[in-house]
C-alpha cells in the first residue's frame, strides 16, 4: 500500500505583502491550519517574498502539529538574472537552520547578507544582491557548515520564473553549479 498526501511548496502568510488576510481574523494561526486542513493539504513550505518571520513560523508550525500537518521553513527568494530577476523558493532544514543548538536564527543571518544595502527586500519585485548561481553556492557553503537545505524554482514559466527569464548567459553561468549542488551530479573524469 501507497500513501499519498497533497503538499504546498509556496506558501505564503499574513507577514508577506502579497497576502490576502481576511479582515477581522483575530486567530489567524487556526485559520490558516484550518485552510490547510479543508484543502487536504499534510505538509506545507512556508516562503513569504524576501523574509522569514521565526515567531511567525514556530507559532502556525505549532498549530500544524496539532493537525498532522508538518510545516517547513523557506523563503520565496528574488535573485538577481535575467531582465527582471527570477524567484526562487529555498526550504531549510528546521532543525539546522532555526532549532539548533546555538539558538541562532540561521535563515535570517543568510537573507541579511544577501539584501545588504538593497533597500524594500520585502516586496516581491526586489532581488537579492546575488544571481542564482551565487545563491546556490552561498547555500552549498551552509551544506559545509552542517545547514541542509533545497530549493526549487518557483513559477517557472511566468513572470520572474527561470524558464521565461533564463537566457544563455544566465544558463551557462549556472549549469555547473545547478548539476552539482541541486542535481547532484559530479563531473566523470576519463581515465
Amino acid at each position: 500500500g501507497t500513501d499519498w498526501f497533497r503538499a504546498d511548496f509556496h506558501l505564503h502568510t499574513k507577514e508577506d505583502r502579497q497576502f490576502d488576510n481576511p479582515p477581522g481574523d483575530i486567530r489567524f494561526e487556526e485559520a490558516y491550519v484550518e485552510r490547510l486542513k479543508s484543502e487536504n493539504i499534510s505538509l506545507g513550505l512556508i516562503t513569504n517574498h524576501n523574509k522569514f518571520i521565526q515567531d511567525e513560523f514556530k507559532r502556525l508550525r505549532k498549530q500544524a502539529r496539532k493537525n498532522e500537518i508538518l510545516l517547513l521553513p523557506g523563503v520565496e527568494l528574488g535573485v538577481q538574472g535575467g531582465s527582471g530577476g527570477i524567484h526562487m523558493l529555498v526550504c531549510f532544514d528546521p532543525v539546522s537552520w532555526i532549532d539548533n543548538k546555538e539558538n541562532c536564527d540561521f535563515i535570517n543571518r543568510f537573507l541579511d547578507t544577501a539584501f545588504e544595502q538593497v533597500p524594500n527586500r520585502e516586496s516581491e519585485d526586489t532581488n537579492c544582491q546575488w544571481t542564482l548561481s551565487q545563491v546556490l553556492k552561498k547555500l552549498d557553503e551552509h551544506r559545509g557548515n552542517g545547514r541542509d537545505s533545497f530549493v526549487i524554482m518557483a513559477h517557472v514559466d511566468e513572470s520572474k520564473g527561470v524558464l521565461k527569464e533564463l537566457g544563455a548567459g544566465l544558463k551557462a553561468q549556472v549549469d555547473d553549479v545547478f548539476k552539482k549542488s541541486v542535481l547532484g551530479f559530479q563531473k566523470v573524469r576519463s581515465r
